[in-house]
């Protein structure tokens, strides 16, 4: 019996001898009881010894307080035998009335107690005492065996100095009740106990069920009673066999055909309606509930799903159709991107023109695609990503290769919408690579760039050949000027008489820049002003003459100014001054558009669900309820999978949106209203999932304690979780969070679970309060005879029965703390 389950049995030992006591601290005889007195004496009996459970009850909570929540509760559960005192007046006819003076005082209670820490709490025997091995041995100092205190003896229960003299009248231990080894008194068994007198097994010499010897040499010694209360590991033979129900301690019972008892139970209970049990079951296999639950919880969400996702995109279509074009992209949040004051309807116009401007109309209606599950094509989809950012209408755009990948219809598509762009008043800056020379001319001006990015020209696109030809750079005919420039200045080209290297020099002498000092070196090998002077030669040889050049140049300009001017005049309205839509208006949109991301992944929620379904399959049938340890290992199991599981589901919230999220937040986003949206429909994952894992857990495990506890507990830890992956979805990338993920359940639980870590770093680890939680509503359920177990147990885990609000108060603590520290990482610390 481990030291800690010995200390909770003495200390609760020590509370029934004191409450066994009267008044007076002295005991009745009813030697001379009369059979027709006996009922009378029997309850006079149980009432003094019932009736002091309340004046006790501070003793009680003081010592077992952390085991035991109501006294009065638990000590009718273990000790209320008013419906069958039978086995009290059998042993007051057994023992010819003096069963008060066979019960142990407070003195043999404090040695039995004492002798508990003896070895390390390693030993079965008590202390020598002045009835055994003191000053004699009796026959009550074996096990089983009990004596009646000398005659003309007052015996007070409550004296806890003075053991009294029992070396008389020396006889088996009644049923109903159990007579340690090494004391000569009697204590009542607990509710869920089978007490009765033990047979010798001749075959193996020992008393069963006990499993204790008889004296050697005394033939003449028959078995005794029980031995003694412990726990259901060192002592599982006082317990009511599994299959058996015990109405009373003296009373064993065949659990009957649709009913099921598990050990220490004292009635029988139903099984399900949806199975079996067969006669004498120990458990019931409500396998086959478990499944039908499932396929109807499953049948419901899916047609409440199609049913949601049916009215949504109907009402969607009636009202917004032209938003339709991004489903799957972040253009569904407009109303964040335009101003709070623009009517629905300019917003509907804006998305048209984007899209009649982009060439979109035939794809308007389809959807972008991901990944996992392809949309439109890739041409198409940049186009997309280009309107997203038209459709703010912005005062400065910057694309990084808008047309790579594009085909020359598709290139000349984006180009005159940016065009358009550009005429209304957008400054827009682009990255292109070689581009056709139709698409060349559309450019206002040209920056060409040298390696190591040093700018080689910066100027108007039209004079960008004269430039080089001033500098003896001639674009030969049917050549592409832009290729014929980026193959010079990547050596693949090199022209007579020209340094690649000197370009950069040659335009920051020509414009009066600083040279730096690594390239004043250079300077020794360019004449500027020769160069210079075969620049005018050969500008003044050409077939233009200067006026004419210079006329051309007007027209030009003319025409660029009344293209401006043509576009300010047809401008609606100036929208320099707009207004972002508040906090809340933001939230409703991200909420739609997150709902309807969701119900799009409708496939990969249901896979999750049915890997959280096949997980509480696999725990619940290899991880059966034990008994002994409150199903702490099946739990352990639980918190490890459901964590690791829910955290890489919550990393699909935020993982692929990183840059969606920050192109957003620039266009003056609320980052919390976006944070807000993504967390609120992550609640519907939050409240589903514990019922997808316990419909299967609960019903192939069918542990003790109840579904709504258990659920209660699952959806806090699955809150805290979700917050954990918010973090690791936003500070690493897909590969590390989900390395993250994985491991963090374990390790944590491995902490949680060692009783040698220091008590501090098992409180900062969820996967403890997530345990404890179990374990309590699991304890709660084990009463009587299973007391000890619970005291013992919970001292060994370091539990406290009253913890149950606090464990869920602090799983709940702690998604919020993670939930703060993401959306802090998340405005202020990664921008990738």
């Amino acid at each position: 019996m481990p030291a800690a389950l010995r200390l909770a049995a003495a200390i609760f030992l020590f509370c029934i001898s004191t409450i066994c006591c009267l008044e007076d601290g002295t005991v009745p005889d009813f030697s001379n009881a009369s059979p027709a007195a006996l009922p009378y004496f029997t309850q006079v009996f149980y009432d003094r010894f019932s009736n002091f459970s309340e004046s006790f009850a501070v003793e009680i909570s003081q010592h077992l307080g952390f085991c035991i929540k109501d006294p009065k509760k638990d000590w009718n559960g273990a000790f209320n035998f008013s419906s069958d005192l039978e086995f009290v007046s059998d042993c007051i006819t057994d023992t010819d009335g003096d069963l008060t003076q066979r019960l142990c005082t407070a003195a043999e209670i404090k040695l039995y107690f004492n002798s508990f820490f003896i070895d390390g709490g390693n030993n079965d025997f008590l202390r020598p005492n002045k009835n055994c091995n003191t000053t004699s041995w009796v026959s009550g100092c074996e096990p089983g065996w009990a004596c009646s205190v000398v005659e003309g003896q007052n015996v007070h229960i409550k004296d806890s100095a003075n053991i009294p003299s029992r070396t008389q009248n020396c006889r088996p231990c009644c049923e109903g009740f159990f007579c340690p080894r090494g004391i000569t008194c009697m204590i009542p068994c607990p509710l869920g106990a089978y007490c009765p007198r033990a047979e010798l097994n001749t075959s193996t010499g020992v008393c069963d069920p006990y499993n204790y010897q008889l004296p050697p040499g005394q033939t003449n010694h028959s078995c005794g009673g029980a031995d003694r209360w412990a726990d259901a590991g060192s002592n599982s033979e006082i317990f009511c066999p599994a299959g058996f129900f015990c109405p009373s301690t003296v009373r064993r019972v065949f659990c009957s055909s649709g009913y099921y008892c598990r050990m220490g139970s004292i009635s029988e209970k139903r099984c399900f309606r949806k199975n079996s049990c067969k006669p004498n079951s120990a458990n019931q296999n409500i396998t086959l509930f478990g499944a039908l639950l499932m396929v109807a919880f499953g049948t419901s969400v899916f047609l409440t799903l199609i049913w949601w996702y049916s009215n949504f995109k109907s009402n969607f279509e009636n009202t917004t159709a032209p938003y339709s074009l991004s489903n799957s992209s972040s253009i569904t949040g407009i109303g964040n991107l335009l101003s709070a004051d623009m009517p629905k309807a300019d917003k509907v116009l804006v998305v048209e023109r984007v899209i009649e401007s982009l060439g979109l109309q035939a794809v308007r209606d389809c959807l972008v695609g991901t990944v996992e599950k392809r949309g439109i094509s890739g041409g198409q989809r940049k186009r997309v990503n280009v309107g997203l950012e038209m459709v703010m209408e912005p005062s400065l755009l910057i694309l990084d290769e808008p047309t790579s990948g594009l085909d020359s219809a598709s290139s000349q598509l984006l180009l005159r919408a940016l065009r358009r762009e550009a005429l209304e008043g957008v400054n827009i800056c682009m990255v292109v690579h070689q581009p056709s020379y139709t698409l060349f001319k559309m450019f206002d001006d040209l920056v060409l760039l040298a390696k190591g990015g040093l700018v080689v020209y910066l100027g108007a696109v039209k004079k960008v050949e004269d430039y080089f030809a001033g500098l003896g750079i001639d674009v030969p005919e049917r050549v592409n000027p832009p290729d014929y420039f980026i193959d010079i200045l990547e050596g693949i080209i090199k022209p007579p008489g020209i340094n690649v290297r000197q370009l950069p020099l040659k335009w920051m002498l020509l414009n009066g820049n600083y040279v730096p000092p690594d390239m004043q070196q250079n300077l020794s090998t360019v004449d500027i002003l020769e160069k210079d002077c075969e620049a005018n030669d050969s500008s003044g040889s050409g077939d233009q003459s200067a006026p004419g050049e210079v006329w051309d140049n007007m027209a030009d300009e003319f025409q660029h100014r009344g293209e401006h001017l043509e576009h300010k005049l047809s401008k609606v309205k100036d929208l320099s001054n707009r207004r972002t839509p508040g906090i809340l208006q933001q939230y409703r949109y991200f909420l739609g558009r997150v709902g309807k991301q969701r119900l799009r992944e409708a496939r990969i929620q249901g896979i999750d669900f049915l890997i959280l379904g096949l997980a509480g399959v696999c725990l619940g049938t290899l991880a059966k309820v034990n008994d002994e340890s409150f199903g702490a290992a099946g739990y352990t199991y639980t918190i490890i999978a459901v964590s690791l599981l829910c955290k890489i589901g919550a990393l699909r919230s935020f993982s692929p949106e990183k840059l969606h999220y920050w192109r957003e937040r620039s266009s003056g986003m609320s980052s919390l209203a976006y944070f807000l949206s993504k967390d609120t429909i992550d609640h519907f994952n939050t409240l589903v999932k514990p019922i997808v894992y316990l419909s299967m857990f609960y019903f192939f495990n069918n542990p003790r304690s109840s579904i709504l506890d258990n659920y209660v507990i699952l959806v806090a830890l699955v809150y805290c979780v979700t917050g954990i992956g918010y973090v690791f979805a936003i500070c690493f990338n897909p590969g590390s969070a989900q390395l993250w993920s994985a491991l963090l359940p374990v390790v944590l639980t491995l902490i949680a679970t060692q009783q040698r870590n220091s008590k501090l770093l098992s409180n900062l680890c969820y996967s403890k309060w997530a345990l404890e939680g179990f374990v309590i509503a699991s304890a709660e359920r084990y009463s009587g005879v299973w007391l000890i177990t619970r005291c013992g147990s919970l001292m060994k885990f370091g539990y406290n029965i009253h913890n149950w609000y606090l464990c869920v108060i602090v799983l709940f603590a702690y998604g919020l703390v993670s939930r703060f520290i993401a959306f802090v990482c998340m405005v202020t610390v990664l921008k990738k």
